[in-house]
Formats: C-alpha cells, sequence, structure tokens
C-alpha cells in the first residue's frame, strides 16, 4: 500500500517538479559459464525544497535468460536542514509477490567528524526483520574507523558486529584492518543483503595499492 501511496503521489507532481531517469545495465560472466545481467531504471523527482521522490524498476536476466526478478521501489525523501535524509518507501518482487516496507535515516551528524546511517526494514509475507546501523568517524586526515551493528531476526545469528579501520599511508597505499562477529552477507557500510549468514568470526586486512 506505501508503494503504491509513493507511486501515485509522484505521478501527480511529475508535471511541474523535475524529474532525472536513470538506465543501469550490469552484464556478469563467470568461470561457470554462466552470463548474467540486470537492468535497473530509476526515476528521481524533486517534489519541492524538502522532499524527493524515488521509484525503481529492476530486473534481471532481461537480455541472457528468462527474468528471474521484476523489482519495483518506492520511497520518499526529506532533507533535513543538516544534510541529512529521513526516508519511508518499500519495494515487492512482481513474479513472487513477496515486499517490504522500510524508513532510514542517512546522514545523521555527530559532531564535526562523525555521521550515522540507519535502516530497519520488514519483508512479507515472512514478517522477518532487518536492521542495521553504520558510524563513520574520521580519527584523523588519514584515518577513518567504521562500526557496524546488525540484526537479522530471521537469521542463523540474531545480531552481527563489525569494527574497520582505514589508513591512507600515501596517495597510492591504503591499509585496512578489521574484525567481524557473525558472519553477514555483505560488506561493511554495503547494504544491498540483510542476511546473517553464519556464526562465524573473523580478523582480516587488506592492502590497495593504486598505479
Amino acid at each position: 500500500m506505501i508503494l503504491v501511496l509513493i507511486f501515485l503521489y509522484s505521478i501527480n507532481v511529475m508535471a511541474s517538479n523535475t524529474i532525472s531517469e536513470t538506465v543501469k545495465e550490469t552484464i556478469e560472466y563467470n568461470s561457470e559459464g554462466e552470463l548474467t545481467d540486470k537492468t535497473k531504471i530509476s526515476v528521481d523527482i524533486d517534489v519541492s525544497k524538502d522532499i524527493d521522490a524515488n521509484i525503481a524498476f529492476t530486473v534481471k536476466n532481461l537480455i541472457s535468460a528468462e527474468p528471474i526478478g521484476l523489482n519495483l521501489e518506492g520511497e520518499l525523501i526529506y532533507l533535513t536542514d543538516d544534510g541529512g535524509k529521513i526516508s519511508i518507501g518499500g519495494d515487492i518482487d512482481l513474479i513472487t509477490d513477496d515486499s517490504g516496507l522500510f524508513v532510514k535515516y542517512m546522514g545523521l551528524k555527530l559532531g564535526d567528524k562523525g555521521n550515522l546511517d540507519s535502516k530497519a526494514k520488514i519483508e512479507f509475507p515472512a514478517q522477518t526483520w532487518y536492521a542495521i546501523s553504520t558510524l563513520a568517524y574520521n580519527l584523523s586526515e588519514d584515518i577513518l574507523l567504521l562500526g557496524e551493528l546488525r540484526y537479522d531476526s530471521d537469521g542463523v545469528e540474531i545480531f552481527s558486529a563489525e569494527a574497520q579501520l582505514k589508513y591512507a599511508i600515501s596517495k597510492n597505499v591504503d591499509i585496512t584492518f578489521g574484525a567481524e562477529l557473525n558472519d553477514w552477507e555483505d560488506d561493511i557500510n554495503d547494504w544491498d543483503s540483510y542476511t546473517i549468514k553464519s556464526g562465524i568470526d573473523k580478523v582480516y586486512t587488506e592492502i590497495v595499492i593504486k598505479f
């Protein structure tokens, strides 16, 4: 219902507000000979000075095979005075009828050096809850601290957490140290997936050299 309301509200303002459209096509070919693709069409609408709307339609395997995913997502975004964004929206898979509702607060300022992003979502018909909060804090000009807490009501574990320290040794060399409690399906500060997939803990390091 909330997705329909967002869509209808957006249609009403399209004629008199700024609209931008984006089409993104991603094609992948893996070592097992599988070819997959994803097409995403996004429409961004300037509703008013403080309110934006977004409608996105995503199709998986439109080119390479029979479509296996048709997802429609709508979102209303309120822009706060300090540069943050408060969003409410929903999505539905037009093939499976699975749907979800979510609320986000992006860009909550914590002093001059900190930023907190948070999102909560419920999926139907399973009624699975997900929640995530990510803190980014600049300890210095060259050192960034990331901390993340996650909740998955239907995961292998209920809670997960990760901390990561990024250090720019030079203009061309970055090094990262991190630790994770209960393995999350995605990387830190990357919210594409929300599942806690195992109770495995880990520590890691990464070196990036730019040429």
